[in-house]
């Protein structure tokens, strides 16, 4: 149940401070399907059926009942492109200052633009356009529902973690132009649908700090400024130190930056960025917080006492 008067004290609030707040805005496809399954409120929608090979190849995905999920129909899609747009709508009217659509990581999104999941052979799936129909229907609802003045991002998975699926050479970067071409405010480049380690999803470890990984999406950002000069890209991925973060904006390698697993840890990270540019953050990227939460436990680090 929307709480829109709940939510306006939360925007409210943010904005007290002079901060502006984003409702990221997702669907979870087949990765919904195990929660739904559990609680008994129905089956997971994919845009395809997938074998059981392909199923076991995906991480937090692999599910041992093929009836746990369903492929989508032409009035499946059509419902949650439009509920797409009422949730849009609903931010709008709690203050949020804008909405991102969560096409990264898995979701429904991923799953459309993916040529290895979506299998459909009629105008949501096929060519790269198609599978990009069921996108530009989303964003075309949410601009007809909360108008030409209200900020819209896209969190857009540019490559799957696993072979034969999206990659950012072949169809990744055609995908960002389409959401320009759209008229999106903002991309956020990431992963794709992810593969079952850390090192093929949006989660990678194992690198040091002001390292020669950090910023593992910046050469994606790099090559899309490149071909496109007013693009309006975020960075995020594997972002360590300030001096890194700051070299990345001087060099217009994209336009605002965006970290997670750090302030997990330092929530007032950014604060102690202000006094002391040097500061080294204390997360190393173990990925435990994650883990918990995956468990049930909730969002934290380990190392928090």
């Amino acid at each position: 149940m929307w709480k829109s008067e709940h939510d306006k004290k939360l925007t409210s609030k943010v904005h007290e401070t002079g901060t502006k707040i984003i409702a990221q805005l997702m669907h979870g496809g087949i990765g919904s399907m195990k929660c739904l399954s559990e609680n008994g409120t129905g089956k997971a929608l994919a845009p395809s059926a997938l074998s059981d090979e392909l199923l076991s190849r995906l991480e937090r995905f692999t599910f041992p009942e093929q009836n746990a999920y369903r492929e989508a129909t032409e009035s499946d899609i059509l419902q949650v492109i439009s509920q797409f747009g009422d949730a849009a709508g609903r931010a709008r009217e709690a203050g949020f200052d804008g909405i991102q659509i969560h096409a990264a990581h898995g979701t429904l999104h991923c799953q459309f633009l993916s040529p290895l999941v979506n299998r459909r052979d009629d105008r949501w799936g096929g060519s790269l356009g198609n599978r990009l129909c069921f996108h530009e229907e989303v964003y075309n609802d949410i601009r007809k529902k909360t108008g030409s003045n209200f900020p819209v991002l896209v969190k857009l998975g540019l490559e799957d973690g696993f072979r034969g699926g999206l990659t950012f050479g072949e169809e990744g970067k055609k995908a960002v132009q389409a959401y320009m071409d759209w008229g999106v405010d903002i991309v956020e480049p990431s992963q794709g649908i992810r593969g079952k380690w850390y090192e093929e999803t949006e989660f990678k470890t194992k690198f040091e700090t002001g390292g020669k990984e950090e910023g593992y999406y910046q050469p994606w950002c790099r090559e899309l400024k490149d071909v496109e000069h007013n693009a309006k890209l975020i960075l995020t991925g594997g972002l360590r130190t300030c001096m890194t973060i700051e070299k990345m904006i001087l060099r217009s390698d994209a336009d605002l930056i965006g970290l997670c697993r750090p302030l997990i840890r330092e929530y007032d990270l950014i604060r102690k960025w202000e006094k002391d540019p040097e500061y080294k953050p204390k997360c190393i990227s173990c990925n435990k917080c994650l883990e918990n939460l995956l468990a049930g436990k909730g969002l934290h680090c380990i190392f928090n006492k």
